[in-house]
């Protein structure tokens, strides 16, 4: 389904490409795409969640299309968060052993690092709507769209597995901090970004170093 997801892309891409150059559709985004090779391709770049291809706007006009195993990492500016998104081509869930690689969204950085994959639905896609999922703002910002994978122990680990892996390692160092930050987050928000904010808080813990200042009395 993959292959042909990016043949489709791509067929779609090269009608639309002429002498006016790529087609309308696609939004750029200025960015930076750094190459298995060593190469870096500077401009503009959009990415397909569906097809997990980025593409790169040539100053020539011509569009250039790269997959996961060609690409180490990239990263464009999204003006509608008013930030930077960076994506990692990893050997990640399913894939791990195989050689392959997948991009990944980088949305937590730091000791305990937090990526995101799209979930790929189980049914065939509609052909007119594959080039959306390169631009549609809606999709990037609902949580439930994605899959979140926490690397612990050099492991992915799904968020889902929250309670039972990732909350049990955090408390190991920061017990009295990080319960009661996440009593404060929880009273605030609940399930995706309640857990992500409580590794953020993890990862500044771990950044300043100094464990003994947040421990506390060991309650249990």
């Amino acid at each position: 389904m993959k292959t042909w997801s990016i043949v489709i892309l791509m067929v779609g891409i090269t009608a639309g490409v002429g002498q006016a150059g790529a087609p309308p559709y696609l939004k750029w985004n200025s960015g930076l795409i750094s190459l298995t090779d060593g190469r870096q391709l500077e401009g503009e770049v959009n990415y397909n969640w569906k097809a997990e291809v980025v593409l790169y706007h040539c100053p020539d006009g011509r569009v250039q299309s790269f997959t996961a195993d060609q690409v180490s990492q990239f990263r464009f500016f999204d003006e509608n968060r008013g930030g930077h998104r960076r994506f990692l081509a990893l050997s990640g869930p399913g894939v791990a052993g195989t050689g392959r690689k997948l991009f990944m969204e980088e949305v937590v950085s730091g000791a305990m690092p937090v990526y995101r994959r799209l979930r790929h639905q189980w049914y065939l896609f509609k052909l007119n709507t594959l080039n959306q999922y390169g631009d549609d703002t809606s999709l990037s910002r609902n949580t439930d769209n994605f899959r979140y994978y926490v690397m612990l122990n050099n492991t992915f680990t799904d968020l889902n597995d929250f309670e039972r892996a990732i909350w049990p390692w955090m408390v190991k160092e920061f017990k009295t901090d990080l319960k009661r930050y996440r009593a404060t987050t929880e009273s605030r928000m609940s399930g995706t970004f309640a857990r992500l904010q409580v590794i953020m808080r993890y990862n500044f813990l771990e950044q300043r170093g100094d464990r003994t200042a947040f421990l506390g009395p060991q309650a249990h």
